[in-house]
């Protein structure tokens, strides 16, 4: 038996003493920490008394127990396959391990990958129910369909007039886990899929978000889903955008994404976008002012007609410009609930 480590980390509440031992000396690299919920913890109250049991803990020091565990478990894999990018992140873990922490991209994980979920939690179906719960309050979900359609992009040459329409929707709610999805956490993340094939329009005009007509359904299906949970209360999506120079111009149209977010919006009490210049843009001042002017039109609409009763932080555009090492990376825009609308 592995002799325990001298504790590195206390609690102290409601006159309780609280003590965690430290990793595992054996496996130094091993994430989640010796203490285990079916081993004993030393638990001394104000009065001297001595108890086992975790499970006899007041809930709020067993929540800072799952608290402390999640803290230490990686992230977990959920993809199902079928071009999704999923997992669940505790307090956005993946988020403090960039280079830059300005970057608000945490759509991405540098962190390894658990695939499922970890051991402490299938200690017994009390841990595991309470461990969830807390997940589910202070976690985030990721998901992405960003390379659902990519590999499509080699097979322009086979295409005929023989293929079938693709589905209205290929939206399946069977594919998440039960115990972790876009439905039970309070924080979920989405990263779209870009368009395949992207022409100008009549006007000779590029879109700005490459919006994927397959994806569309695929967001209304889910989002109908999340709307009927009722757990989610922020959500966060990032675009990747066609801001190269073109002498027609570009076209801003935000109306998608209200169209996605409209039911669940008045459940949100934090709703963030981010929209990503590509690298290396290149785009000029004048380029990038014209932009802001349109995209500006549009989060107006998207504030009185579906974030209505949400306060936007930036009150200009250039005020929600990103920079990273002193270069502009994008846009971020951060709605709150409370307040008055964007002014005008």
């Amino acid at each position: 038996m592995v002799r325990q480590a001298k504790v590195r980390k206390k609690f102290k509440t409601a006159g309780f003493h609280l003590e965690f031992p430290h990793r595992c000396q054996i496996h130094s690299s091993c994430c989640v920490p010796i203490f285990s919920l079916l081993q004993p913890i030393t638990i001394r109250t104000s009065g001297g008394k001595m108890a086992t049991n975790t499970l006899d803990l007041p809930a709020e020091l067993r929540d800072m127990v799952y608290d402390y565990l999640w803290l230490s478990s990686p992230l977990i894999d959920l993809r199902p396959g079928a071009g999704l990018e999923i997992y669940a992140d505790y307090l956005c873990k993946s988020a403090h391990h960039h280079e830059d922490d300005n970057d608000p991209d945490t759509t991405r994980h540098p962190l390894p990958l658990l695939s499922g979920l970890p051991l402490w939690l299938l200690t017994s179906k009390t841990i595991l129910q309470e461990g969830l719960k807390v997940f589910c309050r202070n976690g985030q979900v990721h998901l992405s369909t960003a390379e659902k359609f990519a590999s499509e992009e080699d097979d322009d040459d086979d295409d005929d007039d023989n293929t079938p329409p693709p589905p209205k929707s290929w939206y399946n709610r069977q594919l998440f886990s039960p115990l972790l999805s876009p439905y039970s956490c309070r924080n979920l993340s989405i990263e779209p899929a870009w368009a395949v094939n992207v022409a100008p329009d009549v006007a000779g005009r590029l879109p700005f978000i490459m919006w994927e007509p397959r994806d569309l359904p695929y967001y209304h299906d889910l989002f109908a889903d999340v709307e009927k949970a009722g757990a989610v209360k922020q959500l966060q999506f990032r675009f990747e955008t066609t801001i190269w120079p073109r002498p027609h111009g570009h076209k801003v149209d935000l109306e998608p994404l209200g169209k996605m977010v409209s039911g669940v919006a008045p459940m949100l009490n934090r709703f963030a976008v981010f929209f990503g210049l590509p690298e290396g843009h290149g785009a000029k001042t004048r380029h990038i002012n014209s932009i802001e002017r349109k995209l500006w039109r549009e989060v107006r609409k998207l504030d009185l007609e579906v974030l209505v009763g949400m306060k936007l932080t930036a009150q200009r555009a250039m005020g929600s410009r990103l920079y990273q090492a002193g270069v502009m990376c994008g846009w971020v825009l951060v709605w709150t609930r409370g307040g008055d609308r964007v002014s005008s």
